[in-house]
């Protein structure tokens, strides 16, 4: 059965991420956490209407928090206001969670916490309209579901969640059976991944810089070392030896990276060896279940799943005729799992047409651009453009940089065309040129291509059955074609490729036609719109704020070309400041070698700590001050001039928010939305 065939309006909302408010402190809520704050990230909501997704977005991208892990209640707030304008007398809506506690009491607890969150919005939640998702399952619904296949194994595997690491099922029609289910002790591939990439020196959620180190690497050189960490063994079982993971790298390797350190070409081998051996133990266990079960199509989702190099590895091994992987398979999916799982059980049907893209969030109004725009003329100039496609196709192939906001926004890690920061794909000297103006990231990491999908084969080694719109796969760049695309090539000659319909995404599909009528090469280099201190940009806001803490050259705003006027500290200075909610201020007085006392302040992100910017004595007093309403200029006085460098890094590290003082309003605002009265369900 399909969502064509429904007779009612069945609407749901789901979750992911923890269940705690940003602002509340993890020891008001003893009795009521039921996933860790390192278990839950990418909080998310997604509201589902008869199998279709008709508003989706992740917390971090309203918040402005990177892998938000808290209640997602901006996003929830953005869902319920879609569900107001679509229901209907009849319209029945049910809130799905991606987690399914085993205690009964634990479940209790959640479903009365879920209840009472609903009271926060205006809603009546019965205990019946309150579906706690299996983590797994939420992973496997949204990979199978959404696919093509009427037919197919499903592998879902990451870190862990509820207990386990991965399962292994069968997806026919509606219904899906569950295998195996892995405990995440001693099996979790997401944890092998993730522990050497803390030992290579890196962070929280650095797994992917792992992966573009890799081809930089001999994995032969530490194969045997990474072959200690795990064992294979018969019918596609397998063991991690993460008790002793830091031990046998340590014996067969050396000391682990601080991550100050350069990185040397013997890491470099470690995380080629890491990610072969990610490879082989995915195969082993696909292997085996693709004989058990006799499927010739495969489903991923689940953490590990964003590891494109592997998924490379599975899709061209042979083993299966068609591979899906959800694009947005890490936690933030996990909503969108929730919600199509709990509509599948409730209706005993599939979406009635497969995935075909992610565009779900916040849309940019073409009415509200050139307000927006005003409010910020004393940085910026702007002109609409009647073919703003030719005019910004002409600015790349001068070398131009451009940031690149249309339509509505992304779900998942990946900038698709609508939140993306594009350049000529051509000159290799361009990543070098956009590490340094915006993203300050490390050098062996690469840009990805966008290439119209009707000629996507010329440039890129693709096959009959490849659908590559989400940059999930990597393939080879066609060996004529390296040279040429020098920005998006890899150093082992591939490439992690978008290709894009005009059906998916008119406006980027007639920017890249309009590239190519000007080069030659319908090819730009797409990654994503927002600096290294920061999630995607979603808004026209972020977008500016992006723009001009940045060296990007220009801005595209749907039909509008923005450049940026001379930032002065007068003219910074009428902008008014005001403090983001993760913002931590520190103030310390000692006496300094003179005998005197001394104070010295600093500012850092306090959920994730990994720049600590020093501040002023004046400027740590005008933060402290700021109430949104006064102006740089006013809390500062004559040390203003003095501070301009200081508040410029602040606002590029995103902690603190600077916006044009308000205007008066000629007339009362109007709201845009209204749940109205409680809604009884």
């Amino acid at each position: 059965m399909t969502s064509e065939s429904l007779d009612r309006d069945v609407f749901v909302l789901g979750l992911s991420g923890s269940a705690i408010p940003l602002n509340d402190a993890a020891e008001d809520w003893p009795n009521t956490i039921l996933l860790s704050e390192d278990a839950a990230h990418d909080s998310a909501a997604v509201l589902i209407a008869n199998g279709e997704v008709v508003f989706g977005i992740e917390e971090e991208r309203i918040n402005r928090l990177k892998h938000c892990n808290r209640l997602a209640s901006n996003a929830i707030d953005l869902c319920l206001q879609e569900f107001a304008r679509r229901r209907r007398p009849h319209s029945e809506l049910h809130v799905a969670y991606y987690s399914a506690p085993a205690n009964p009491a634990a479940r209790e607890r959640m479903i009365a916490l879920i209840a009472g969150m609903g009271a926060r919005y205006g809603l009546t939640l019965p205990s019946s309209s309150i579906h706690l998702v299996g983590h797994h399952f939420c992973h496997a619904a949204s990979a199978f579901l959404p696919s093509p296949y009427e037919e197919s194994l499903i592998l879902t595997v990451d870190g862990q969640g509820d207990g386990l690491c991965a399962t292994i099922g069968v997806g026919r029609g509606s219904r899906i059976e569950t295998l195996k289910e892995i405990p995440w002790q001693n099996r979790s591939l997401g944890y092998l991944y993730e522990s050497v990439t803390r030992f290579l020196g890196f962070g929280a959620y650095d797994e992917y810089k792992v992966m573009g180190l890799a081809p930089y690497g001999d994995a032969s050189r530490y194969r045997d070392v990474i072959r200690q960490t795990y064992t294979l063994k018969p019918e596609g079982e397998w063991e991690i030896h993460l008790g002793e993971l830091n031990a046998i790298l340590r014996a067969g390797f050396g000391p682990a990276r601080r991550p100050e350190e350069p990185t040397s070409q013997d890491h470099i081998d470690l995380a080629a060896s890491l990610q072969q051996g990610l490879e082989q133990i995915l195969l082993h266990i696909l292997t085996h279940y693709r004989d058990a079960t006799g499927q010739k199509n495969l489903c991923l989702a689940g953490g590990v799943a964003l590891n494109c190099t592997a998924n490379t590895r599975i899709l061209r091994s042979g083993l299966f005729e068609n591979v899906f992987v959800q694009p947005a398979a890490h936690d933030g999916g996990g909503a969108y799992g929730a919600a199509l799982a709990t509509w599948s059980k409730l209706t005993h049907a599939r979406p009635s047409q497969a995935l075909d893209h992610l565009y779900w969030g916040r849309a940019i109004e073409p009415a509200q651009v050139g307000p927006e725009l005003e409010r910020w003329s004393s940085l910026l100039e702007s002109e609409h453009c009647d073919d703003i496609f030719t005019r910004s196709a002409e600015l790349l192939a001068d070398g131009k940089v451009i940031g690149w906001i249309s339509g509505r926004s992304e779900f998942g890690p990946r900038a698709l065309g609508n939140r993306s920061i594009i350049a000529d794909s051509r000159p290799a000297s361009h990543k070098e040129l956009i590490n340094a103006m915006v993203k300050k990231r490390e050098a062996f990491r690469p840009f990805a291509p966008a290439v119209i999908e009707e000629v996507a084969t010329q440039y890129f080694d693709l096959q009959p059955n490849d659908h590559f719109p989400w940059m999930i796969f990597v393939t080879q760049v066609q060996p004529d074609k390296r040279e040429l695309l020098g920005a998006i090539t890899h150093v082992d000659g591939s490439a992690r490729v978008q290709t894009v319909s005009a059906r998916s995404n008119p406006r980027f599909h007639q920017l890249l036609t309009a590239f190519g009528a000007q080069t030659g090469t319908p090819v730009l280099l797409n990654t994503s719109f927002n600096n290294n201190a920061e999630p995607i940009v979603d808004t026209v806001e972020d977008a500016i704020v992006c723009f001009l803490t940045t060296g990007l050259n220009y801005l595209v705003v749907e039909d509008h070309l923005v450049r940026k006027k001379a930032l002065t500290p007068a003219l910074l200075g009428e902008l008014v400041p005001s403090l983001p909610p993760y913002l931590q201020l520190t103030e310390t007085t000692q006496f300094a070698s003179s005998g005197r006392l001394a104070s010295h302040a600093s500012a850092c992100n306090r959920y994730y700590a990994k720049k600590r910017v020093k501040l002023s004595v004046q400027t740590a007093a005008a933060l402290k001050r700021a109430d949104g309403k006064a102006s740089l200029a006013e809390l500062l006085g004559p040390s203003l001039a003095d501070a301009f460098d200081e508040l410029l890094e602040l606002w590029s590290e995103r902690l603190v928010r600077l916006r044009p003082r308000a205007r008066p309003a000629a007339a009362p605002a109007v709201a845009t939305a209204d749940l109205g009265e409680v809604i009884e369900l």
